[in-house]
């Protein structure tokens, strides 16, 4: 008896070991990367119209005239942030954003991460 209820708490363990999602090839989670190397965060594409409205009407206003083009989601130290990448003037610009919209950086210039 105690072989069978031992057998049957192992079994257990492994199956709620084995319940985590696990990215297969092709999925959404598959293609999360930490771009900058700092394993701070994982940062994730998503489409412009999933930035919350708050953060993109701020980001716009941090860079007047500004063109955004894609966006990434990232989890940093438990707090959600977006990163909108676009062009103002011809200049190369990204202004990382709360999704409450508190504007928390902007870039404007060369990608220096391409050195």
């Amino acid at each position: 008896m105690k072989l069978v209820t031992w057998s049957l708490v192992l079994v257990a363990l492994a199956l709620v070991a084995c319940d985590e999602d696990v990215p297969t090839a092709g999925s959404p989670a598959a293609e999360v990367d930490d771009e900058d190397g700092d394993d701070d965060g994982l940062e994730e594409a998503v489409a412009l119209d999933a930035v919350p409205a708050t953060a993109l009407a701020a980001a716009k206003k941090a860079v007047p005239g500004v063109v955004f083009t894609s966006a990434e989601r990232e989890v940093e130290g438990g707090v959600t942030l977006y990163s909108l990448e676009g062009s103002v003037d011809g200049e190369r610009c990204e202004v990382e954003v709360t999704p409450d919209g508190e504007v928390l950086e902007v870039e404007r210039g060369a990608d220096d991460d391409e050195d």
